[in-house]
């Protein structure tokens, strides 16, 4: 391989790696304390589940946000616990 192509070859990979780096994600990622509420509801009916919230991996417990103790978290309690730019609900 010459100088060139070596140069070409790095120069794709790291568009591809900015390209990768760069996709937003709809979808929580685990431990990420600044998932939004969207991002959690996984089924977009409004209401996060236990089962929802665990797979979340979000680092409060269940019973920090479930803040009524109902089985659910609303975006109220969601809002309370992770503050107002957590329920950024225009996610893609």
């Amino acid at each position: 391989m010459n100088v060139k192509s070596g140069v070409l070859l790095l120069t794709g990979l790291l568009l591809l790696e900015g390209c990768a780096g760069s996709a937003p994600s709809s979808r929580a990622r685990v431990g990420d304390p600044g998932a939004t509420f969207g991002q959690v509801d996984l089924n977009g009916n409004g209401l996060i589940s236990q089962q929802e919230f665990d797979a979340s991996g979000l680092p409060q417990s269940w019973r920090q946000v479930d803040l009524d103790s109902n089985g659910y978290i609303d975006q109220d309690e969601y809002r309370r616990v992770y503050g107002p730019s957590a329920l950024d609900l225009h996610h893609d």
